[in-house]
This record gives structure tokens, sequence and C-alpha cells, in this order.
């Protein structure tokens, strides 16, 4: 066989091979068998977050209800409430806020609003749940009789009983500060009258738990704000009285 045959028979054999090796290119590219390189997957967006700990102040009286809670780490986070649950997906697993009180340990999952706060609400797997109660408070024994100052302003001693009195009610408002009586420094009660709201601060005999005064130096300050605007969070006692008895959170702030 001469080179020239020789050379034509292998033009014919590499001539398929390219045939062949296109075809079989084709018939993979058409079927998916390619080699792709691997996309890498969108996350899904946090729609949420835990928190939990012990309820250090309740805003009743806002829209969203606030609340400060201290967590097991040392943080302080906030959960807002809104005061129209109905519309929450939540609602379902929300505490009743009427049974949730200052030292409950709280637990809560929902959005992060823009201020920072935990939001549970707008997710079916949101919730608000109390995991542990605050220890029910007594009341002190006491016959001290009710009294009246000489302009008839309301001393409110505690009541005679040693019944369990239940969880703390709080409330929380603003208004303008009346008047300020220190009778706490002669042993007897020391209130503040805000938009004629009864609210004792101190009292001269009590070694009982007590909020503070906040935005003055002192409580006897307060005499120098009188008609100043302020906030109050502090313990109802359901007749029309308040007092910074019975939690270190509750507190009267003057405002700026």
């Amino acid at each position: 066989m001469n080179s020239k045959k020789i050379f034509t028979y292998a033009l014919i054999i590499l001539t398929g091979m390219m045939v062949a090796a296109l075809a079989a290119y084709y018939l993979l590219t058409s079927f998916g068998y390619t080699t792709q390189q691997p996309q890498q997957a969108d996350l899904p967006p946090v729609t949420s977050v835990l928190v939990g700990g012990m309820i250090q102040t309740i805003s009743s009286g806002t829209d969203p209800i606030m609340f400060t809670v201290l967590t097991a780490a040392g943080e302080t986070k906030i959960v807002a409430v809104p005061q129209d649950r109905s519309q929450c997906p939540a609602a379902a697993d929300m505490v009743d806020i009427q049974k949730v009180a200052v030292g409950d340990e709280l637990a809560a999952r929902g959005e992060v609003a823009e201020d920072g706060s935990i939001v549970p609400c707008h997710d079916a797997t949101h919730y608000l749940k109390v995991i542990k109660m605050a220890p029910v408070q007594t009341t002190a024994s006491s016959t001290a009789p009710v009294a009246t100052t000489t302009d008839n302003a309301r001393i409110a001693h505690p009541a005679t009983s040693t019944a369990p009195v239940g969880k703390l009610k709080a409330a929380n408002f603003t208004g303008k500060l009346d008047k300020v009586d220190t009778g706490c420094f002669s042993d007897g009660e020391c209130f503040a009258v805000i938009d004629g709201k009864h609210v004792t601060t101190l009292r001269g005999w009590s070694q009982a738990e007590v909020g503070s005064v906040q935005g003055v130096p002192s409580f006897g300050d307060l005499e120098q704000v009188i008609g100043k605007t302020v906030e109050v969070y502090a313990q109802d006692l359901s007749d029309g009285t308040y007092t910074l008895y019975g939690s270190a959170g509750f507190y009267i702030k003057v405002l700026p």
C-alpha cells in the first residue's frame, strides 16, 4: 500500500471519529447531561427572632404595649405588643396581657422592628408566653387608719389584711405634677399628685421593695418641678391610688 492510500484511510478514520464525537456531544447536551456549575441557593430571609427573660417594666398605657425584658445574658430587650391583637396571625399563641406582671419570665418570638423592638404578631409562628410566674406577694398587716392632710389630700396607709393579693397590677401614664408631699421625712408618707392621681413614693416606716424617682436628685427635689410633665409607672391599687412599692422597676420620671 502506497503512502497516498495510507493518508486517505487515516483521513477517513479521523473524520469519522470527529463526526462521532460531535454526535455524542449533541446527544449529551440535548438530554441535559453536561456538567453545570452548582448555583448558590438564595437563603430565606430571617423573619423572626427569639427572646426570653425576666420582665422589668410593662408600659401598659401605650400602643404598642412595651415589655422591658432582662435576658439571662444581662441584655435588655424590648418586646412590643399591639393593643389590638385580633389581627395578629399569632393571636392564639399570645398570653393575655392582663395576666402578665413584673417579675414574670417571658418568652417571645417575633420580627425585629426598625427601632429594634421585637414584635410577636405578624406571623403564625410568632408567640408570647409566660414561662414562669413571679412569686405571689402578700400585703403587710397594719391597723393604721386612712388619713388626710389639711387640704383633704388622701394619704393611703396599708390596708388591714394578711391575705395574698396576687400579682401586681401595673399602670403607666403621663401628666402634670400637681403636688408633692414629703410626709415620709417624719415617718409618714411621701406622695405625689399627677393630674389628680395619688402616687405613693415612700413610707417612713416601710422596708419593702420600692421604685425610684428619676430626672431629679431625690424625691424632695420634685417640689422644684411642680407643673412639669412626668411619666409614672406604678402599681395600680385599684382604689384610685397608685404606689411605687412592689417593684424596683416602678418610677416617677421628670420629662424634658
